[in-house]
């Protein structure tokens, strides 16, 4: 394992950092700071992450700078392949790079791959980066990239093999579940309501099968909302922003109506009937999903009958490991090779 070769060093920027406020998502940070002090793992926090781009890419730029002579580490990832307003990420890769130090980035989610911008962001951001397997590869590579793309899956799905599937509830993990919330980027993008909820006889599905229903909202902090919670809120439904374990929340569930999200890669994984409710996200992988319909009854009931065993062609071109449930260890021998590569050079 890395962290027996090399000593793990964190850098907790932008919402992770103890000085910034992220509201109810604090308790979910906290809880990866005690990890991470539990472990003895040496961490530094950014400053305040304002989201005022021009504030922020100061403090950043001057954070960076500040740290130079300490960025000294084989090599620097970053948990995002994306970009983020007032980051001063190139400040950070420029350090990196006068130093030969390799910058490899994870993957953000599932995207659509026409707005992937990789290859604008190798050499601006970072050297490599990882994705999610050999569907995201084939689509994203091209001559500038096609050595700096690395197949890596999804680590925090491992463990997921290790949990009792029993078969508690209906899940339903929305994307967007607030009205107010479609602009920007999400724009376009359909949003679960009430509506969907009742389109999709949810109530008489879960009496048929004899089951809860749980629905999972995606949280973001600074878009809080009750909307859903609100409008079902005299039906038995039970409505989940924050969960410890989200793989022990999948695992229990007896089938799942999500959002495409990156979250519904478990309960494929691990064989639990899936509906993926196309236009409700980003399509991405799930393009040629078996469950990927559209948000009505018929669809998703059908879609549902037909998943009679684990989706293993979906599963071996959409997540490296994803069989096996090793994408950790595939990470870990990816980034050894990287920092041996330097060493060699």
């Amino acid at each position: 394992m890395a962290e027996n070769k090399h000593i793990v060093y964190v850098y907790l920027l932008y919402s992770m950092s103890h000085n910034t406020d992220c509201g109810n998502e604090n308790v979910f940070i906290a809880k990866v700071h005690k990890k991470l002090g539990d472990l003895s793992v040496p961490c530094t926090h950014g400053p305040k992450f304002h989201n005022n781009p021009d504030l922020d890419a100061v403090n950043y730029d001057e954070f960076f700078n500040a740290n130079k002579k300490e960025i000294n580490q084989d090599i620097v990832v970053l948990d995002n392949n994306t970009t983020l307003k007032g980051s001063s990420l190139p400040v950070l890769y420029n350090i990196c790079k006068s130093k030969n130090i390799p910058v490899v980035a994870c993957p953000h989610g599932n995207r659509d791959f026409e707005s992937y911008k990789i290859s604008k962001r190798i050499g601006i951001l970072y050297d490599y980066s990882f994705v999610f397997g050999k569907k995201e590869f084939k689509h994203l590579h091209d001559r500038k990239n096609k050595n700096r793309l690395i197949l890596g899956g999804i680590p925090s799905n491992d463990k997921l093999c290790k949990y009792n599937k029993s078969k508690e509830y209906i899940l339903v993990i929305t994307g967007l579940a607030d009205p107010s919330h479609s602009s920007g980027q999400t724009s376009g993008m359909k949003v679960f309501t009430e509506k969907e909820f009742y389109e999709l006889k949810l109530l008489e599905m879960a009496e048929k099968h004899n089951c809860r229903i749980i629905i999972k909202n995606k949280y973001k902090y600074r878009y809080p909302t009750s909307y859903l919670r609100d409008k079902l809120s005299n039906l038995p439904v039970s409505i989940i922003d924050h969960i410890d374990d989200d793989n022990e929340l999948i695992a229990g569930s007896k089938f799942v109506i999500s959002a495409p999200s990156t979250l519904s890669f478990k309960p494929i994984q691990i064989g639990i009937p899936t509906v993926v409710l196309n236009g409700y996200g980003m399509t991405g992988n799930f393009y040629d999903f078996a469950g990927f319909v559209k948000c009505n009854y018929k669809s998703v009931i059908d879609a549902i009958d037909k998943q009679n065993c684990i989706q293993t062609e979906f599963i071996s071109s959409s997540i490296e490991g994803g069989l096996d449930f090793n994408s950790t260890d595939i990470y870990i021998d990816n980034i050894t090779k990287l920092v041996r590569k330097v060493e060699h050079d």
